[in-house]
């Protein structure tokens, strides 16, 4: 199963550089950190070279500054340009 995941992570990769994104993550991965995380553009609908299926890819541009300006414990080491 670990080459399964690398194999899609260098999929979705290769999307990131076609669609124009900065920072491309899965639908998945997304629902991980979606309280963390600030998502741009949804790509609800995207096929992956290599893979089979249709996949839901998130852009990801930034943090959620709300819950680093309230001290959230996750970003107490990081400095407000990191943040931005």
């Amino acid at each position: 199963m670990i080459g399964d995941a690398v194999n899609f992570a260098s999929r979705i990769e290769q999307a990131n550089k076609e669609l124009g994104t900065q920072l491309l993550v899965s639908g998945q991965a997304y629902d991980e950190v979606r309280q963390q995380a600030r998502a741009g553009r949804e790509f609800a609908d995207t096929s992956l070279k290599g893979k089979s299926g249709r996949y839901k890819l998130y852009e990801i541009i930034g943090l959620n500054t709300e819950l680093f300006q309230r001290g959230h414990p996750e970003y107490s080491g990081l400095r407000p340009s990191v943040v931005a």
